[in-house]
C-alpha cells in the first residue's frame, strides 16, 4: 500500500529493487510467522477434537470393561440396563467437562495475548512520557560544528563513493554538465496535449536553474522525462553523471520514506550503513548533526534513536515541514554534485527556506529547482518559464539579490 501510494516518489530514486527486497522481506516474515502460528495451535485443536469425536467412544468402552470382565453378572437384565444407562450418563457428562475445559482454554489463550498486548502498551506508553519529561527537563546543548569534508569517510564505496588514501575530500572534478536538453518535446501519458515544445537547455555544475510556470503547465512533468519516468516525444535528454545518490539526486513533489529507522530514512537509497573503523561513532555525530542544520534534533528523542525500529508510518508521524526538512537532509548526507528539487521547500518557512538553500551552497550542490515563491529567485542564476501553451523561455537571474 505504502508503494502503490508512493510509486511516483519511489521512481524518483530508482529505489525499486530495494523496496522490492523490502517487500519480499516483510511477505517473508508474515508467512514464517502464520506458520509458527498454526504450528502451535495443532496441538490444541488436535486434542480439543480428539475430546469431542473420541469422548462418547471412550465412556462405553470404559462401561464395557466390567460387563465383559463378569462383575455385572449376579445383576438381572433390567437392574444391569439401569446400571449401564446411569454410568453412560456420568462418563458422558465427565468427557463433556473436560471438553468445556479444553475450549476455555482456547479462549483463556485469546484473553492472555490481548492482555499481554494491552500491558505492552500500557508500559510503552509509560515510558514515552518519562522520556519527554526527561528531555524537557534536561535538554541537550547544541552540537558543535561538523566538518562536512568528513562526511566522505562514511558513504558506500560500492556505490561510487570513492575516498583517497590520506585524503579528507573528494578530488575536485572539472566542471560538467548534469543534463543536455536538447529540441524536447513532452505529453502526458495517454494524452496528445504538448506540454512543452522545443525546450533547449544545458544543467551545468555551479549554475543553478529555476522552473517557473503557472500550476499545470509541465513542471513536474519535465522532471519526470528528464528522470526516464515518462518518455519523451521528440528529442533528447542527455546525462552527463550517473544517477547515483553521490551524483545527482532527486527530492520528488512528495517526500518519499521507507518503513524502518531514522537512520534509514537519512541515508536512503542506501540499503545499509558501513561504519569505517577509523572514524568510530562519528557516524551518528554526523547524522545527528545534519538533523540539527535542518531543525530536526527531536526526532532522534522522538523515536528512540537513530537504529530504534519503528512500526508506524512516517507520514503518519512527520508533518509536511518536517517531511521536506527530512528530505533536506538526506540531500545533505549524500552531498550529490547536482540536485532536482520540486517544490521541495513548499511547507517550510522562508527563514528555514534560506537555510536550507545555503547549506546546499556551502556544500556545493548544483540546483534545478521547480518552485512558485519569489523567494527562490536569489538562489539561482537562471530562470526556465514554461508556459501552458507549451512555450518556453529562459532568462538570467542575479543570484543572490531579491530581484
Amino acid at each position: 500500500m505504502q508503494i502503490r501510494s508512493n510509486s511516483e516518489s519511489a521512481a524518483f530514486y530508482r529505489s525499486g529493487k530495494i523496496e522490492e527486497g523490502r517487500t519480499n522481506h516483510h511477505l517473508a516474515n508474515l508467512i514464517n510467522t502464520q506458520r509458527r502460528l498454526i504450528l502451535r495451535e495443532y496441538a490444541l485443536n488436535f486434542s480439543v477434537n480428539t475430546f469431542d469425536y473420541l469422548g462418547s467412544i471412550l465412556s462405553y468402552i470404559a462401561i464395557g470393561v466390567p460387563i465383559f470382565l463378569g462383575t455385572y453378572d449376579a445383576l438381572s437384565a433390567p437392574d444391569l440396563s439401569a446400571l449401564i444407562s446411569a454410568n453412560a450418563f456420568v462418563m458422558i457428562y465427565l468427557i463433556n467437562c473436560f471438553t468445556t475445559l479444553i475450549d476455555l482454554s482456547v479462549q483463556v489463550t485469546n484473553i492472555a495475548g490481548t492482555t499481554h498486548r494491552v500491558v505492552e502498551l500500557r508500559e510503552k506508553l509509560e515510558q514515552l512520557y518519562d522520556a519527554q519529561q526527561s528531555h524537557e527537563k534536561n535538554r541537550p546543548a547544541n552540537m558543535q560544528g561538523f566538518g562536512w569534508s568528513e562526511m566522505e569517510t562514511l558513504l558506500r564505496k560500492d556505490q561510487g563513493y570513492q575516498v583517497e588514501a590520506g585524503s579528507e575530500s573528494e578530488t575536485e572534478d572539472p566542471p560538467i554538465t548534469a543534463l543536455r536538453v536538447n529540441d524536447l518535446t513532452f505529453v502526458a501519458p495517454k494524452s496528445t496535449e504538448k506540454l512543452c515544445i522545443g525546450l533547449c537547455f544545458d544543467f551545468k555544475q555551479g549554475v543553478n536553474i529555476l522552473v517557473t510556470g503557472d500550476s499545470g503547465c509541465g513542471k513536474s512533468s519535465l522532471l519526470r522525462v528528464i528522470n526516464g519516468i515518462w518518455p519523451e516525444l521528440r528529442g533528447t535528454v542527455t546525462h552527463g553523471v550517473e544517477q547515483l545518490p553521490h551524483r545527482l539526486l532527486y527530492l520528488p513533489q512528495r517526500p518519499y520514506f521507507t518503513d524502518g529507522s531514522l537512520r534509514q530514512q537519512v541515508i536512503y537509497p542506501l540499503q545499509e550503513f558501513d561504519r569505517l573503523a577509523d572514524t568510530g561513532e562519528s557516524d551518528d555525530i554526523v547524522i545527528e548533526d545534519l538533523l540539527s542544520k535542518s531543525d530536526l534534533g527531536h526526532l532522534k528523542d522522538r523515536v528512540g534513536g537513530l537504529d530504534t525500529q519503528v512500526d508506524w508510518n512516517w507520514y503518519d508521524h512527520l508533518s509536511p515541514g518536517e517531511m521536506q526538512r527530512l528530505s533536506f537532509t538526506r540531500l545533505f548526507y549524500h552531498k550529490p554534485k547536482f540536485a532536482v528539487l520540486d517544490e521541495a521547500t513548499s511547507q517550510v518557512g522562508v527563514d528555514m527556506e534560506e537555510r536550507l538553500y545555503s547549506l546546499c551552497s556551502q556544500l556545493g550542490i548544483t540546483l534545478l529547482s521547480v518552485g512558485h515563491r519569489d523567494t527562490l529567485r536569489k538562489y539561482h542564476h537562471v530562470e526556465l518559464h514554461i508556459e501552458k501553451q507549451g512555450t518556453w523561455s529562459l532568462k538570467p537571474l542575479s543570484a543572490g539579490s531579491n530581484s
